[in-house]
């Protein structure tokens, strides 16, 4: 009997355990307004990149947060608002668990130079929780 109970015991803090999980794991998807496809990018927020910089910013997205930092530093320069400003959210979004002050930063830096009359005001308004 002692042993079923312990096998019981052990069940049970087991799946407390993954329930606990996966709540936490929602409310962090809820905080960084979770977007599967941040790199889609729609017609208003397209302009403002030259196209021959568009393939290597896909590169450097599918490299990870060190690629795309490097990537920004060159070509940062090279690209206006809005389209700037939603390849720095993206960039956040990447290295919020990371390094959250480095993204802190950037999201600050693009907070500031954003107006609010830009496509991307709503997502800045959307991902201004999670990076207080």
């Amino acid at each position: 009997m002692n042993r079923l109970g312990t096998l019981l015991l052990l069940a049970l803090v087991g799946f407390l355990g993954y329930r606990l999980y996966k709540l936490i794991e929602k409310e962090v998807k809820e905080a960084v307004q979770y977007e599967p496809n941040t790199n889609v990018v729609s017609s208003a927020v397209a302009t403002g990149m030259p196209p021959e910089l568009e393939i290597s910013w896909q590169r450097a997205c599918e490299a990870g947060p060190a690629a795309m930092s490097n990537w920004l530093a060159r070509f940062a320069h090279r690209v206006s608002d809005p389209r700037r400003a939603c390849i720095e959210l993206d960039y956040c979004e990447k290295i919020a668990w990371a390094n959250p002050a480095e993204a802190r930063r950037v999201f600050n830096a693009v907070k500031a130079r954003v107006s609010t009359n830009s496509p991307v005001y709503r997502r800045i308004k959307s991902l201004e929780p999670a990076f207080r």
